[in-house]
C-alpha cells in the first residue's frame, strides 16, 4: 500500500513534463487593441464622437477581436458615448486615459497650469502639476469612471504619467497595467527619451520610463508602448513607427515588418489602436487592416490577442521584469536595406548598436542601475514642450559627437548566447558582450572598453533637494568648501543646523549654557517651521485674514487673563511685547514658506559641470512675453535665485534676455559657458550656435551647456 501511494506521486510528479500546462503551452507573443477616447473639449462640434465610436467598435466587432477603450474625464461626461458604450461593447475593457483639459481640472478643483494649445505638456500631464494636484487629480478620476461604469479600472494611458502618479494608482485602485508614447526624440513638441526600446516593462517605482531593478521593489505596473519605434530609424527620426509609417510613405507591409521584429517570444507585446482625433472614415482603412492582421495571426496561433489588464496579469505572474527574462534583447535588419540594429536591455542599462553600410557604431548607453528620480517627479514640469530622459552615459541625439566606432566590416552581424552573455559577432570580429551588468565593446584600433553598471550604493545618488525660503539666508551667509561634490556640499548645508544644535546641546549638558541652547534650538524651529501649501490670492485673503484675526483677539484674551492672575506688569509687558512678534513669525512663515525650492537630480548634474570647468557662466533667458512659468507648491531654486548657482559652483553668473528678434547677442564670452535652462524656457538654436561658434559640452534633455570652439 505505502508502495502504491509512492508510485502515484511519482507519476504526478513527472505528468507535467509531457502534458505542460495549458497556460505555459500557449504563452504566445500579445497584441493588445487600445483606442483613446478624448471628449468634446478637444474636437467641438468639429468630430461627432458618437460616430466616430461606433464605427471603431463596428471594426473591432467584426474582427471578433477584444480591445482596450482608454476613457478621457470629459469623454466619461458624455452620457452618449459612455450608454453606448455600455449597452454594445461587450467583452471589451475600458479604462482611463489621463489627459487633462480644463474641464477635467476644473471639477478636481485645481488650478489649470495651461498657457497655450490644449495639446502643450504645460496642463496636459499630471506631471505639470505639484505631487498633491497630482493625486487629487487622480481621485477625480477614477471616481468618475466609477460612477459611470461601478468599478475602477485596470489600465490607465497618456503620453507620459509619471513614476509617482503610477505607483499611487497601484497602491489605491490596484491598476496593473498603463500605457506610454514610445521613444521619441522631439515629435510633436515631445521627447520621451531613454526607455527600453519599444518593449513592455515593469516599471520602477521611482521613475516610469526605467525598469525596476527586481520585481519585489516595482511598481507591480506593466507598461505597454504606444507607436512602437523602428529600431533602426526611429531613433533619429520618430516617425518610422507603427503609426505614423504612411506619412512617410511606407505601405501596410512595414506594420508586418516591424511586427516580426517585437513578436518572437511569449509574452513580446506589440500595441495598436487608433485616437478619436478625427472622423473615423479618415482612420478607417489604416484601422481595419491593423485588425485583420492581428486576427489573422491569431488565427495561425502565432499570437494572442488580449485585453490589456489581462495580458499584464499575465505578464506580472512571471515575476519577471521583461517578457520571460530579467534581460531583453534582440537583432533586426532594416526593411530596405542590410543595415542593422542590436538593443540590449537589463535591469541595468539599455544599449544600441547600429550598423550602417560597414561601419558598427555604439549609439546609445542609458543607465538604469542608479534609479534615478525623474525629471519632474517632484517639480512640476512648467513648458509647453516636454521633454522627460533617462541618465545616459552614451546619447547621441542629445551629443552626437559621444556616438563610438567600434569597428568596419561588410559581414552582417550576429548575436551569439551563452549562458546569461550575449556576444555580437560580424564574421570572425567580436564586436560586444554583454550581461546584466556591464557591456564590453571591442574596437579595431584601441583596447577593449568596459562600462559597468553597479547598482545604487549612496543617498548621494541624484536625489532631489528641497529647500524652504528661509534656507537660503542661511545659504547666502555661510561659506562653502569648494573641494566637495555639489551633492556632497548641499547635504553638509542640510545637516550643517542640526551639528549646531548638538553642539549646543553638549555646551548645555556640560556648562550649562542654556541661552545658547535654547537660542540655537529657536533658530532651528524658525528655519524649518513651514505650513503646507495653499494659494495666497483673492480666494484666500478673507479666510487668513480671520484666522489672523482670531488669533490677534484671543492671544490679547489670554494676556489679559495672565496679567490680572499674575498683577505684575512684567510679565504683561513681556506678553504685549511678544506677542506682535510672534504674529510677525507667523505672518512671515505664511508669505515665506509655503512653498518649496527645489533642486533637482537635471540641475545637479548641469552645477556639477559648470563647477569643473571653472568658467563663469551666461544664463540665457526667454524673452519676457506676459507668460511666466506656473509654480505653486514646489518651485525651481534657481528660476528666480540663479545666484545660488554662483554660490554653489564658485563661479560668476550673468543673465542674457533673449531680444524681441529671437536671436541672442553674445558679447564677451570666449571664455565662458553658456547655459541654456530648457526646463525654465530657454534654448539655444543650430541657427545660433554656428553663429557665435558655440560647441555643446553638457546636454541632459533639460539643460544644454556651450563653449566656444
Amino acid at each position: 500500500m505505502r508502495f502504491g501511494k509512492l508510485l502515484f506521486v511519482l507519476l504526478l510528479s513527472i505528468i507535467p513534463f509531457f502534458f505542460p500546462s495549458q497556460s505555459i503551452a500557449q504563452s504566445l507573443p500579445v497584441v493588445t487593441v487600445i483606442n483613446p477616447i478624448r471628449g468634446s473639449e478637444w474636437h467641438g462640434n468639429k468630430v461627432d464622437l458618437l460616430a466616430s465610436l461606433k464605427g471603431q467598435w463596428e471594426a473591432v466587432h467584426d474582427e471578433k477581436v477584444n480591445a482596450t477603450w482608454l476613457w478621457q474625464y470629459t469623454a466619461l461626461e458624455d452620457d452618449r458615448l459612455v450608454n453606448f458604450a455600455k449597452e454594445s461593447m461587450s467583452n471589451q475593457e475600458f479604462g482611463l486615459f489621463l489627459e487633462l483639459d480644463r474641464n477635467t481640472v476644473a471639477k478636481a478643483n485645481v488650478l489649470y497650469r495651461g498657457q497655450g494649445p490644449l495639446y502643450a505638456s504645460d496642463g496636459l500631464l499630471l506631471v505639470s502639476y505639484d505631487r498633491d494636484e497630482r493625486r487629487r487629480l487622480i481621485d477625480a478620476l477614477f471616481a468618475k469612471f466609477k460612477e459611470k461604469f461601478g468599478y475602477y479600472p485596470k489600465t490607465v494611458g497618456a503620453w507620459w504619467i509619471g513614476g509617482d502618479s503610477l505607483t499611487y494608482m497601484q497602491k489605491k485602485y490596484g491598476i496593473v497595467a498603463a500605457m506610454k508614447a514610445a521613444d521619441q526624440f522631439d515629435l510633436d513638441t515631445y521627447s520621451i527619451w531613454g526607455s527600453p526600446w519599444s518593449i513592455p516593462y515593469v516599471a520602477s517605482r521611482e521613475n516610469e520610463g526605467i525598469p525596476a531593478n527586481s520585481f519585489d521593489t516595482s511598481s507591480k505596473v506593466v507598461i505597454l508602448q504606444w507607436a512602437l519605434r523602428d529600431p533602426l530609424h526611429g531613433y533619429a527620426d520618430a516617425m518610422f513607427s507603427l503609426q505614423d509609417h504612411g506619412i512617410i510613405g511606407y505601405p501596410f507591409s512595414y506594420v508586418d515588418y516591424l511586427s516580426t521584429i517585437y513578436l518572437k517570444k511569449p509574452f513580446d507585446n506589440v500595441n495598436v489602436g487608433l485616437e478619436n482625433g478625427g472622423t473615423f472614415k479618415q482612420f478607417e482603412s489604416y484601422y481595419q487592416n491593423t485588425l485583420t492582421g492581428a486576427r489573422k495571426l491569431q488565427k495561425e496561433h502565432k499570437v494572442e490577442v488580449l485585453l490589456v489588464k489581462d495580458y499584464a496579469k499575465k505578464f506580472l505572474s512571471q515575476r519577471k521584469i521583461f517578457a520571460n527574462s530579467d534581460t531583453n534583447y534582440f537583432l533586426s535588419k532594416d526593411y530596405k536595406s542590410e543595415d542593422q540594429s542590436f538593443w540590449y536591455h537589463s535591469t541595468n542599462f539599455k544599449a544600441g548598436i547600429h550598423k550602417r553600410g560597414d561601419a558598427i557604431y555604439l549609439i546609445d548607453l542609458h543607465d538604469y542601475a542608479t534609479k534615478v528620480d525623474e525629471d519632474f517627479s517632484v517639480l512640476p514640469n512648467s513648458q509647453g514642450k516636454l521633454r522627460v530622459t533617462t541618465t545616459s552615459r552614451i546619447d547621441t541625439m542629445y551629443l552626437p559627437d559621444q556616438k563610438v566606432l567600434i569597428a568596419r566590416s561588410k559581414e552582417l552581424v550576429k548575436v551569439i548566447e551563452k549562458g546569461d552573455a550575449v556576444t555580437l559577432v560580424s564574421g570572425k570580429k567580436k564586436i560586444a558582450q554583454f550581461d546584466k551588468t556591464s557591456l564590453e565593446i571591442f574596437p579595431e584600433r584601441s583596447e577593449s572598453k568596459v562600462f559597468n553598471f553597479p547598482p545604487r550604493q549612496s543617498l548621494l545618488d541624484d536625489p532631489t533637494f528641497l529647500f524652504d525660503r528661509k534656507e537660503l539666508f542661511l545659504l547666502s551667509v555661510l561659506p562653502l568648501p569648494s573641494s566637495l561634490s555639489i551633492p556632497q556640499t548641499i547635504l553638509l548645508f542640510k545637516i550643517l543646523p542640526f551639528i549646531m544644535l548638538l553642539l549646543a546641546f553638549c555646551n548645555f549638558r556640560i556648562n550649562w549654557g542654556k541661552p545658547v541652547f535654547y537660542s540655537v534650538l529657536a533658530f532651528v524651529i524658525l528655519l524649518y517651521a513651514r505650513l503646507p501649501y495653499f494659494p495666497l490670492d483673492r480666494s484666500t485673503y478673507i479666510i487668513v485674514g480671520l484666522i489672523f484675526a482670531v488669533i490677534a483677539v484671543g492671544s490679547l484674551a489670554m494676556g489679559v487673563v495672565l496679567g490680572k492672575k499674575t498683577k505684575s506688569k512684567k510679565v504683561l509687558g513681556a506678553f504685549l511685547i511678544g506677542m506682535p512678534l510672534i504674529w510677525g513669525i507667523m505672518g512671515g512663515i505664511v508669505f515665506i514658506s509655503r512653498s518649496q525650492l527645489a533642486l533637482t537630480p537635471f540641475e545637479i548634474d548641469a552645477l556639477q559641470i559648470i563647477k569643473s570647468k571653472h568658467k563663469d557662466v551666461l544664463f540665457v533667458s526667454e524673452i519676457d512675453y506676459g507668460i511666466k512659468p506656473i509654480y505653486k507648491a514646489v518651485k525651481p531654486m534657481l528660476y528666480e535665485n540663479y545666484h545660488f548657482g554662483e554660490k554653489l559652483t564658485g563661479t560668476h553668473w550673468q543673465v542674457v534676455i533673449r531680444p524681441e528678434n529671437n536671436v541672442i547677442k553674445l558679447v564677451d564670452y570666449k571664455d565662458k559657458l553658456i547655459v541654456a535652462p530648457r526646463y525654465l524656457g530657454a534654448d539655444f538654436s543650430e541657427h545660433e550656435m554656428n553663429k557665435h561658434k558655440l560647441k555643446k559640452i553638457f546636454d541632459n534633455g533639460q539643460i544644454a551647456i556651450f563653449e566656444k570652439i
